[in-house]
């Protein structure tokens, strides 16, 4: 085998995952897109944000995946304004 320097590369088969979350953080969440879609000029749907939200915010695996999120949509809020449409 060679010497190689680059190590072998891990598992990135995407997979697919339903999840249940409250009201409150479906309307945060896509709050959250139309404000992407406004800094970027682009929409993506929450399916796509949500997986970079997470790597953004260090995610560790944890029970509750929807305090997380909240804790990043928090964050995220307290340095803007946000209004509700």
């Amino acid at each position: 085998m060679a010497d190689l320097k680059l190590p072998a590369l891990p598992d990135r088969t995407p997979v697919k995952m339903s999840i249940h979350v409250m009201p409150e953080l479906v309307d945060a969440l896509s709050d959250y897109a139309k404000m992407y879609a406004a800094a970027y000029g682009r929409e993506e749907p929450v399916s796509a944000l949500v997986p970079a939200m997470l790597e953004a915010s260090s995610w560790r695996p944890v029970y509750d995946i929807s305090m997380i999120l909240w804790r990043y949509l928090d964050c995220f809020f307290a340095s803007r304004e946000c209004e509700r449409k």
